[in-house]
């Protein structure tokens, strides 16, 4: 009977040893350019608009000295929407949470200070498909799906 525990205590420290966080999984699979292939704004009241003419990518770049909390992005895209166009270029911080479902993104101004950050919820994620939502301050969810070869 020691000899099982022995056995299965061994098993166990060997595996947790080797075995990675959800968290630092879902970093490590972000990183690298991912292209950016559809885009959709619902509003509070459900009102959905979907963008044409989408192109753009979001470059997720690996962290330094493993430190998951101080990880860059660069983002950059364009969209039409049936009332309006818009382009997007942004910088800043990300940050996997501990449960692994969800990226913090601090986007950055031009001086470095944080302007603005949100929450993404990570729908689905691949080796090659992102798909991700978050919620804006006037309550709109937007959907964005990348997609890398």
């Amino acid at each position: 009977m020691r000899v099982i525990t022995i056995l299965f205590v061994s098993i166990f420290m060997v595996i947790s040893l080797f075995s990675c966080s959800k968290q630092k999984q879902t970093q490590r699979r972000l990183v690298g350019e991912w292209e950016l292939i559809s885009y959709k704004i619902s509003d509070y009241e459900g009102l959905t608009q979907v963008a044409t003419n989408v192109e753009g990518t979001i470059n997720f770049i690996t962290c330094s000295n493993s430190d998951t909390t101080a990880c860059t992005y660069e983002m950059s895209f364009t969209h039409s929407f049936p009332s309006w166009s818009d382009s997007t270029v942004q910088f800043g911080t990300y940050s996997v949470l501990s449960d692994g479902k969800m990226i913090q993104i601090n986007q950055k101004n031009n001086a470095g200070s944080l302007f603005s950050s949100f929450i993404y919820r990570i729908l689905t994620h691949t080796r090659n498909d992102l798909h991700v939502e978050y919620t804006d301050t006037n309550y709109n969810t937007h959907v964005l799906l990348f997609r890398r070869d």
